[in-house]
């Protein structure tokens, strides 16, 4: 319930991006509500805030929707005039109240159409002070517990749903507002959450008809779908919210939207009651390449760790990831900090982690300085965390020494022999240029470090950080003299 809908209010201004001077004519509008909020003898100043919102001063028709809002959620909470009123009510026998609250009603119509238009406004502060409006009039409403009011509330809603999911213009800014109207609608947000999803349903099964759907469309949906699964539901929203996602997903889904989709899944799979049926999309994505696959393994993953999927070929599909140009990609930061959760359990089989060891040790050898202190402490940590590795440090038992690397890197984990090799490459690391890098490669003495910390790092950072260290001792060349008695060569 909205106590005091001045708090609404301020929200709504801070993520304004313009700063509006208020002409005197805008005040003239704000003034006018508060005499209606005050008096109701001076509701006729509310067709003139009506007239005013139909021009096309930026500062009039901002002021005339935070003047609506503010006047209709008054109405709405200090009157009955939403409820049923008899049909004699229009005649001039029918009550002075009745007569009054038959208007009220013909008034809220029109003030609602006049903001719906303001939605389409080119103005972005425009559209968010109707959007205001719109937030002020549900929270209202939200408080009665009447049918009439519970009825008008949901065609507010859903009309305001079907503007969101606009096909020609951009509504994320609107969309983004979303979590503010349902929190102000207090206990009735759970009911405009599930009008805004059957809207959503609705909205989509349509778009099947059509051959084809805008881009804008899309995003705008997909926006909708993970800001409303961000609010707590119940059993029979979550239904909802299955049918809503696998419908969406069996549509072509622009190229700039799938990474946005992919991202964002595994919080929304949280708000399905099956999300296990995702697998077929997310296994589809991997094929994609690039970042598209490695979000789409983190996608299974969440549905592996979360929702118990038995899905074999996950770690094969991140080990063919593992290669040369994954150093020079922009998603690089994520990748190893997604590649370092999904190695982090203590009961993955050794083969497996070895060969994943033995995959970035090789790549260090090529790769870039600041990749190659990713991979050392990468390929520490997995030794840490798995003893079974132990063995491509310090073998104890069976050859120590080979005429050639077992390691096949071109086979799949199971089958490379990681196992059976050892990580020469650290040897070769500790002839490296970075002293950093020659440093950890000689340390046989492991303990496990967080890799945030050089996930960001590039060559050229690394260098102007080492740079403005002030060395304790400098290398030179030359031999050093032992001989003191330098005069007596000469002097005898």
């Amino acid at each position: 319930m909205l106590s005091n809908p001045n708090k609404l209010l301020v929200k709504f201004h801070s993520i304004r991006q313009e700063v509006i001077t208020m002409t005197k004519k805008a005040k003239h509008v704000l003034s006018s509500a508060k005499k209606i909020i005050e008096d109701h003898k001076n509701s006729n100043l509310f067709l003139e805030i009506l007239d005013n919102l139909q021009g096309e001063e930026e500062d009039v028709v901002i002021a005339c929707c935070d003047a609506c809002g503010k006047v209709l959620n008054h109405f709405i909470l200090k009157t009955d005039f939403l409820e049923t009123v008899k049909d004699e009510a229009k005649d001039t026998s029918g009550k002075q109240e009745d007569q009054y609250h038959v208007w009220l009603r013909e008034q809220f119509e029109t003030a609602l159409n006049l903001i719906f238009t303001k939605l389409d406004s080119d103005n972005i502060t425009i559209q968010l002070s109707a959007f205001e409006a719109l937030t002020l009039t549900l929270s209202g409403l939200g408080t009665k517990n009447t049918e009439n009011c519970t009825s008008r509330k949901r065609i507010i809603a859903k009309r305001l749903m079907l503007c969101l999911l606009d096909s020609e213009r951009d509504r994320g800014k609107l969309i983004a507002q979303l979590p503010t109207l349902l929190s102000e609608c207090g206990e009735k947000s759970k009911d405009s959450v599930m009008t805004f999803l059957l809207c959503l349903r609705d909205n989509i099964k349509e778009k099947e008809k059509e051959p084809t759907t805008s881009d804008i469309w899309a995003f705008n949906v997909w926006r909708s779908v993970t800001v409303i699964t961000g609010q707590e539901l119940d059993s029979k929203m979550k239904k909802e919210v299955n049918k809503i996602v696998f419908s969406f997903l069996k549509k072509d889904i622009p190229s700039k939207l799938y990474k946005d989709v992919l991202t964002g899944i595994p919080s929304v799979m949280d708000q399905m009651t099956n999300p296990v049926l995702l697998t077929d999309f997310l296994s589809q994505a991997f094929d994609v390449g690039g970042a598209i696959s490695l979000m789409s393994l983190n996608g299974l993953f969440v549905l592996m760790h979360k929702h118990n999927l038995n899905y074999p070929d996950f770690y094969n599909k991140l080990y063919s990831l593992f290669q040369p140009q994954i150093f020079g990609a922009k998603y690089r930061s994520r990748f190893f900090h997604l590649a370092d959760t999904f190695l982090s359990s203590t009961h993955l089989p050794g083969y497996l982690v070895a060969a994943f060891v033995k995959r970035l040790a090789r790549l260090s050898l090529h790769a870039p300085a600041s990749s190659v202190r990713i991979c050392v402490a990468f390929i520490f940590n997995l030794i840490k965390r798995h003893p079974a590795c132990d063995v491509l440090l310090h073998r104890t038992e069976g050859p120590t020494e080979f005429d050639s690397d077992p390691y096949l890197e071109n086979e799949p984990p199971a089958t490379c022999k990681a196992l059976e090799s050892c990580i020469w490459e650290l040897k070769t690391l500790e002839h490296h240029f970075d002293p950093f890098i020659s440093g950890k490669a000689k340390k046989r003495r492991i303990r496990e470090v967080d890799i945030g910390s050089f996930l960001d790092k590039t060559t050229s950072e690394v260098i102007e950080r080492d740079a403005k260290k002030r060395a304790e001792e400098v290398p030179l060349t030359f031999e050093k003299n032992t001989d003191f008695n330098l005069l007596g060569k000469f002097v005898s």
